[in-house]
């Protein structure tokens, strides 16, 4: 597996282009006031009722309204500069993107591939053999490699960094010829990652190819 930094290609430029355009549009976006508007008219309204009709039997529900009010227009607020906060890191981070015009990828030459499905919610498990016959494991929590539909391929490029994952809305990138998948139960592998754990993707497993499939079918 080897790590490379390549030209972005024309779509993932479009992509490029396409994130920022949204993420300026959302970085500026203001807060919302008509939400804001809305609790304080209650939050005044349940503290007139209760200032005029404390004995009320609806007086319970407009005091609670009276503390509620102002704490869900300060987490509006709050989620609001968080919010904008994020955005506007990733909007930088993706115009560096597009200024370098190239990104670096984890390049890995498949030889074989097997699909460990997921059991619980941890995700598609790939376990990888490339052309020098070593294994590593790919993982997919958001199950979308399962949805690409060249995958698995010959040559798949890994994307190295986060934002571009997040521009791409994707992982991977397949190139090649398409390659058959050997399917592992998702039991087995739950069971044996459980007792022997796992030491995360895109590392070289001192085993064969065999071994790491005899290992799982045959675990207890």
């Amino acid at each position: 597996m080897n790590t490379i930094s390549r030209k972005l290609t024309p779509i993932e430029q479009k992509k490029l282009k396409a994130s920022i355009k949204e993420y300026a549009i959302n970085a500026e976006k203001n807060l919302n006031w008509k939400a804001i508007l809305i609790m304080l008219i209650i939050g005044i309204l349940s503290g007139v009722h209760i200032y005029f009709y404390d004995k009320s039997d609806w007086s319970l529900i407009t005091k609670f309204l009276v503390v509620c009010m102002p704490i869900g227009i300060w987490g509006l607020v709050e989620d609001h500069f968080k919010d904008r906060k994020r955005t506007r890191i990733h909007y930088r981070k993706i115009r560096d993107l597009q200024t370098k015009v190239e990104t670096e990828v984890y390049e890995i030459d498949v030889k074989r591939i097997a699909l460990m499905p997921e059991y619980e919610d941890e995700g598609d498990l790939y376990l990888i053999e490339n052309s020098e016959d070593k294994c590593l494991y790919l993982e997919d929590y958001e199950h979308m490699m399962r949805f690409e539909k060249d995958f698995p391929s010959s040559k798949i490029e890994v994307y190295a960094d986060d934002t571009m994952k997040l521009v791409m809305d994707r992982k991977i990138s397949c190139q090649g010829k398409k390659l058959e998948m050997l399917k592992i139960d998702a039991e087995k592998k739950w069971t044996y990652f459980g007792k022997v754990g796992f030491d995360g993707e895109l590392k070289i497993i001192p085993k064969s190819f065999e071994e790491i499939v005899k290992e799982i079918k045959e675990v207890n």
